[in-house]
């Protein structure tokens, strides 16, 4: 294991030339699932985190996926 941008992760088997990296056990991973604008940068996805989705950003067990708008 080791640790990424404050989260814990595990390493996984390398496939080719790059290797998954997948979320360790007690990770729990939030989907947001309306498109946003990618523009807004980290203290705008933080803030969404907070007052849109209800939860803390700075959790360490937590992993925030969002979708990006073309």
């Amino acid at each position: 294991m080791r640790e990424l941008s404050g989260g814990i992760v595990d390493v996984g088997v390398d496939v080719g030339r790059v290797g998954m990296m997948r979320p360790s056990e007690d990770v729990q991973v939030y989907l947001h699932r309306a498109p946003i604008d990618m523009r807004t940068g980290r203290n705008g996805l933080a803030a969404l985190v907070r007052e849109g989705m209800q939860q803390d950003p700075f959790a360490p067990q937590a992993l925030y996926v969002f979708i990006g708008r073309r």
